[in-house]
């Protein structure tokens, strides 16, 4: 897995390379990645797509995140000085662009080497910017991270600095900020439908010449990398969780059957190694609890819940009182057929097919 997490992150920077002889070997051999690797860094490095007086920016911030990344996976001391040569030379400044989120991309660099190197000082100016009352900081409106006034897709490859943030300093505030702006741009831009990004608003409900939605491949790649790096940072038990992972899953799934090369990529070099290395926990259903938690070493715990009102919270749901508050509600289908009404009477109704396991019924209620 960490050697697709550097082949594809190679193709994208730097597919001229694909025709050395260095690029062409065994993709088994540590040794050769790693020389690919630094041929790449090093040409990107001296073919800077900024000038130097405006190289912190979301795309040079970008491309040190992949540099931090080199770093972690290959040890290797020379992407961690190029690394702090640049934050240097920025004087650890938040970046220049207007909008709250990419500001944010080149204090991922900051964050990581802080984290490396225990030098808290590193995230000063970044902490001072963010706690100071401005129209694109979080300390002075709750929607800090538009780009010319809109919610964009692309803004949540920025999510892992708050978290970076909450770890370095204990603030939690952090957190908040971070599942605030998170949970508010995926509410207006996300496609639940297709579980894919628009850009941003202004492409909900356009189509193409082939009447397909105008979805962002590259930008959910932008997203999606966020997504994956904000639970390498976050820790096991924080509550929004299991929503960044479930669109981490749904991304390589979906941009995998459409084909979506680029965007698939861009996902592909922080999600892939990210997820192998996250647990996979599914729902077993209180049944399966139940052949341990049960009889009277376990004070008959099983039979106990079978007699409280959570074991029947779905039965209950075909009661003509439940029907009648379901067409009181506005909502047309069965209550136990109901989205709306199955979210608090259902255990795990709102999860996908493969984090049910086989041994889970969903009609045993809140288990």
């Amino acid at each position: 897995m960490r050697i697709l997490l550097v082949l594809a992150w190679s193709f994208l920077v730097g597919a001229d390379c694909l025709a050395d002889p260095v690029a062409s070997a065994e993709v088994d051999e540590p040794g050769r990645i790693r020389q690919l690797m630094i041929k790449v860094n090093d040409w990107q490095s001296a073919h800077p797509y900024q000038k130097p007086d405006r190289d912190c920016d979301w795309i040079r911030g970008t491309w040190y995140t992949g540099v931090m990344a080199a770093y972690r996976a290959t040890g290797e001391q020379r992407f961690m000085d190029q690394a702090l040569a640049w934050a240097r030379a920025k004087d650890f400044a938040v970046g220049y662009e207007h909008s709250g989120s990419n500001r944010l991309f080149p204090a991922d660099t900051w964050c990581e080497l802080a984290l490396l190197t225990g030098d808290d000082s590193m995230i000063k100016k970044v902490v001072a910017e963010l706690n100071t009352p401005k129209d694109n900081t979080p300390a002075a409106t709750r929607v800090w991270y538009l780009e010319e006034g809109v919610r964009y897709a692309d803004s949540l490859f920025g999510l892992p600095v708050l978290a970076k943030l909450s770890r370095i300093t204990g603030d939690s505030k952090y957190l908040a900020w971070m599942e605030s702006f998170f949970f508010d741009v995926a509410y207006e831009i996300w496609d639940p439908e297709d579980h894919f990004f628009y850009r941003d608003k202004r492409f909900i409900g356009q189509r193409t010449a082939n009447n397909k939605k105008v979805v962002w491949a590259r930008g959910a790649g932008w997203a999606y990398a966020g997504m994956a790096r904000t639970l390498a940072a976050i820790s096991e038990d924080d509550i929004a969780r299991p929503a960044y992972r479930r669109r981490c899953g749904w991304s390589l799934r979906e941009m995998s059957n459409r084909s979506l090369l680029v965007g698939f990529l861009l996902t592909l070099c922080s999600t892939c190694w990210t997820l192998a290395q996250e647990r996979q926990p599914v729902y077993v259903g209180a049944r399966v609890c139940g052949s341990c938690h049960d009889g009277p070493g376990m004070g008959h715990q099983y039979s106990r819940w079978l007699l409280t009102k959570h074991a029947r919270a779905y039965a209950v749901l075909a009661v003509p009182e439940a029907k009648k508050i379901a067409e009181l509600s506005g909502i047309p289908q069965r209550p136990q057929e109901s989205p709306v009404c199955l979210g608090c009477h259902a255990t795990a109704a709102e999860a996908e097919p493969w984090e049910r396991d086989p041994t889970f019924v969903l009609e045993d209620g809140v288990q």
